[in-house]
């Protein structure tokens, strides 16, 4: 996993980047032969993987809430190699042609993979930068494609990086080494050199703390399953202890502790709710203003203090990097597919701590990502606010990119 300084040093490659009826209920065991022992797969029991007997799975792969994963018949396949994770509200979508993710792939929260007449194919292609103390160039390395992205029969080579709200068209390919910026759309071959920049080593040691975390999450939901079943569903206890998560924890709404397996049966809506998050509101109030396949998940950074929620909408996704957190004031009102994820921002009084004040409103598929917002703070639809610090009363439009406080720029599709 990554130090705290470590962190801390890629703050700026950060904000450059950055992760039912047929629906798995179990670890998916993968046979094992005399010269290795594969670790284990989880699938949460609110994934569905359609069409099953054409998704194949690797070892150590984390399959998160809410992932919708689509193959088709015959050669419209998903294949997913080791150690990847596809996470919460992602879509993966083999209908139209095959879908092919190499090992140490990292889809992030609420990214599309449309397969087309062409596959796409994300780190399985290219080469990986060598060693910097052996020079030995190894076989497999990261790979990203990052919040509310979308590939779309492209092809995402190793060690290359599709940043938030991104849009990658059918037939480009993103070479090894490259990154897209936020918000960019790759409509051919001729813009790739316009629209990325160069990966450093921050980019390539934050992919593989992301690899490592997902890796224990594998293991660590696994052994909760093992424990006892209804251990992984609903409201319930996160996969501590991890290597970023010393202890297991549960949510708490209004300061109760609360471990609610059948919370979905109960409430009439699907949610994955772990982790320490501390709700001002009884889970009554909460499961009265929010809608369905919302995933909140404190099982990285943890200690959240949620204020009241006015409105939460389907396909929420809030997730927190190691040692950050979020704090969100009263009356906040969360859109289709918004995501809000922590990291290791350092604004005054919010050291590593995402933050909104009062009166929030972050609309359908809008992203705060470390950063820090006052009250009656609006982000508009599709827009990314990322390493910034936003006075009270701003309103951001509609599909806008704010970067490290630099001045906005349009999301281009």
């Amino acid at each position: 996993m990554l130090s705290k300084n470590l962190i801390r040093l890629s703050v700026f490659p950060l904000s450059l980047l950055l992760v039912l009826s047929l629906s798995l209920t179990m670890s998916v065991p993968v046979a094992a032969t005399a010269a290795e022992e594969p670790g284990p797969t989880f699938v949460d029991p609110t994934a569905l993987l359609e069409q099953r007997d054409n998704i194949r799975l690797g070892h150590l792969d984390y399959i998160a809430p809410f992932a919708y994963l689509k193959a088709g018949s015959g050669e419209k396949f998903i294949h997913i190699g080791d150690e990847s994770n596809i996470q919460d509200n992602t879509f993966l979508d083999a209908s139209g042609g095959p879908i092919e993710i190499g090992d140490q792939v990292i889809i992030a929260h609420g990214a599309r993979v449309l397969g087309k007449e062409t596959p796409a194919s994300i780190g399985e292609e290219g080469i990986c930068p060598p060693d910097e103390t052996t020079g030995v160039v190894p076989v497999h390395c990261p790979s990203f494609v990052g919040f509310n992205s979308e590939v779309d029969g492209a092809i995402i080579e190793k060690d290359a990086m599709v940043l938030s709200v991104a849009r990658i068209a059918p037939g480009v390919r993103i070479p090894s080494g490259f990154k897209v910026l936020p918000g960019k759309e790759i409509e051919s071959q001729d813009q790739v050199m316009e629209k990325t920049v160069p990966m450093v080593a921050a980019d390539r040691a934050f992919m593989a703390a992301v690899i490592e975390v997902n890796v224990d999450f594998a293991i660590g939901y696994t052994r909760l399953r093992a424990e006892d079943p209804n251990n992984v569903f609903g409201i319930n206890f996160d996969a501590g202890p991890t290597a970023t998560d010393p202890d297991r924890d549960l949510p708490s709404f209004r300061g109760v502790p609360t471990r609610r397996p059948n919370y979905a049966r109960d409430f009439g809506g699907k949610a994955r709710i772990v982790g320490d998050v501390d709700f001002v509101q009884t889970l009554s109030q909460f499961g009265a203003v929010s809608g369905v396949k919302n995933s909140l998940r404190a099982d990285e950074g943890e200690e959240w203090i949620i204020g009241t929620i006015t409105t939460m909408k389907d396909n929420v996704t809030w997730h927190a990097l190691e040692d950050t957190r979020i704090q969100l004031g009263n009356r906040g009102s969360y859109g289709v597919h918004s995501i809000i994820h922590a990291g290791p921002s350092s604004f005054g009084p919010f050291t590593h701590t995402t933050a909104a004040g009062n009166n929030f409103r972050l609309k359908d598929k809008g992203v705060l990502f470390n950063a820090v917002v006052g009250d009656n703070v609006t982000i508009g639809v599709k827009s990314l606010v990322q390493n910034s610090s936003l006075p009270s009363g701003t309103v951001v439009e509609d599909r806008t990119v704010i970067l490290n406080d630099m001045p906005p720029y349009p999301v281009e599709w």
